[in-house]
């Protein structure tokens, strides 16, 4: 891994410290670059690091420091990482896990979330058109309504519709403004098809537990009802959220979890406009 560092010593502890706690995704060897930093930031990191490697130079830029590090032969991967970023549980191995289920992939990027739990565009970009690059740097392909062609450098027509967890009304964590979803690792869970299980199986196994699926339920409808009656708790697509009934109780999760939405069509349609744009509508 490596981290090319100009000043900014608070983050850059941050992110160092979110790898040691972290646990199925910690590094085998992490590398910073100090480029020509004017504060005490390499010293910082030989001080409170001393697992990392520590490059001192004169500041010879972003690109020539990621470099030094790229060169390595010994490196099977290597992942580029700010510091102004934390690690999180799974992140290295989902990562790892795409590059090995296609030969055809030689680079990915990883998922970006916010301290407020919303997703980072900056990890979700097209291929840049001329008129696209200028849009975005001007501002004005990320207002929202931009049009398709002003707005393709951050990939907005693949909409991301983050998953939350619905309890019924009076819940022990209602009232929360994020959890863990450790927290409920005790619940009873309520499913509907196939597809959720196995992103609720996979969100419990980063999480550290595995969930107990009492019931499962023939379409949402009795899903939700199942939830409302206090039988369980169950994950749901947020793009349903203004569908479902006013009593039931919302909880986000600190960690949270996007399932991409994607319009396929044959190649000569060109009457998609409207839906594509209703879709990215409801997908926010």
């Amino acid at each position: 891994m490596a981290i090319v560092s100009h000043g900014a010593p608070g983050l850059l502890r941050r992110c160092l410290r979110s790898f040691e706690q972290t646990a199925d995704s910690k590094p085998r060897r992490v590398v910073v670059v100090d480029s020509g930093s004017p504060d005490e930031t390499p010293d910082l990191v030989a001080r409170e690091f001393p697992w990392a490697e520590l490059l001192r130079r004169e500041n010879i830029g972003f690109a020539a420091a990621n470099n030094l590090v790229l060169r390595d032969p010994g490196a099977e991967f290597v992942l580029l990482l700010n510091p102004d970023t934390e690690l999180r549980d799974g992140t290295l191995r989902a990562c790892l896990d795409r590059i090995d289920s296609d030969a055809g992939i030689g680079m990915v990027g990883c998922k970006l979330v916010t301290e407020s739990g919303e997703l980072d565009h900056a990890c979700k970009r097209s291929f840049p058109t001329p008129l696209s690059a200028l849009a975005h740097f001007t501002g004005v392909g990320r207002n929202n309504g931009a049009g398709a062609a002003l707005s393709q450098y951050r990939a907005t027509h693949l909409g991301d519709d983050e998953v939350v967890v619905i309890a019924a009304p009076g819940h022990p964590l209602s009232g929360s403004d994020r959890i863990d979803l450790e927290d409920l690792g005790d619940a009873t869970w309520i499913e509907d098809n196939v597809g959720s299980e196995i992103m609720l199986r996979q969100l419990a196994a980063r999480a550290g537990f595995e969930p107990r699926i009492a019931m499962t339920a023939d379409d949402l409808l009795a899903k939700t009802g199942m939830v409302a009656a206090g039988l369980g708790v169950a994950i749901v697509p947020g793009l349903l959220l203004s569908s479902l009934r006013a009593d039931l109780v919302i909880l986000r999760l600190k960690r949270p979890a996007f399932r991409g939405i994607y319009l396929l069509h044959r190649k000569d349609r060109k009457d998609l406009a409207a839906l594509e744009a209703a879709l990215t509508d409801a997908a926010g």
